[in-house]
């Protein structure tokens, strides 16, 4: 079992572009791994990520960017409980299959090493992620995430899922709702890294 679990991140790696294919021993896996499972269809899912000052990765599951209210209305939360990173930073786009049309032996497994080998990426451009903060509900990325009270499985790291940029905007009561969590938040910024909120 344990050279399969290895085998399966080398190939979310190689779909991204982060590792050099070992093309003689990926062909002597695929041909073992290719007779055990037949071929299953990818999870597909679509994430808009940010990390707030290299230190809280922000993520939207939607399929388009965060529409201008979006942007607007992140910025004002984060204002409200002095968490001021300056600008608010650019949203990218992670989309899992990366590519169409390959083979997927464990589409579960292979989509966790695809979003573990994107963050680790991000580690290399300088996050150093302390937080997790997932605005909105995804079943795919509740199952790859790993949700659990306060943390994500996945990541091992602490983190807030709630309602969705989108609802927030039109939603006052969602708005009120929240205004504990942002507390939270406050406190949390303030306790490490480079906050400096007293």
């Amino acid at each position: 079992m344990e050279p399969e679990r290895t085998a399966v991140p080398k190939r979310a790696r190689q779909l991204l572009g982060i590792a050099p294919v070992d093309e003689a021993e990926d062909a002597g896996h695929d041909a073992t791994t290719k007779e055990a499972r037949p071929a299953q269809e990818p999870l597909r899912f679509t994430l808009q990520v940010a990390c707030l000052a290299g230190r809280w990765m922000v993520v939207v599951p939607q399929e388009g960017a965060l529409d201008a209210s979006q942007g607007q209305l992140l910025a004002n939360l984060l204002q409200a409980v002095a968490i001021d990173i300056g600008q608010l930073p650019v949203f990218e786009t992670f989309r899992w299959p990366p590519m169409e049309n390959l083979p997927v032996e464990a589409p579960l497994e292979e989509a966790r090493e695809g979003l573990q080998a994107f963050i680790e990426g991000t580690q290399r451009r300088g996050w150093a992620l302390e937080r997790i903060l997932v605005f909105g509900r995804d079943e795919t990325l509740d199952r790859l995430l790993g949700s659990q009270q306060g943390a994500f499985e996945l990541l091992d790291l602490p983190g807030w899922q709630g309602p969705s940029l989108a609802e927030l905007t039109q939603s006052a009561t969602a708005k009120r709702e929240l205004w504990p969590v942002l507390q939270e938040w406050r406190r949390a910024w303030s306790q490490s890294g480079n906050g400096t909120d007293d």
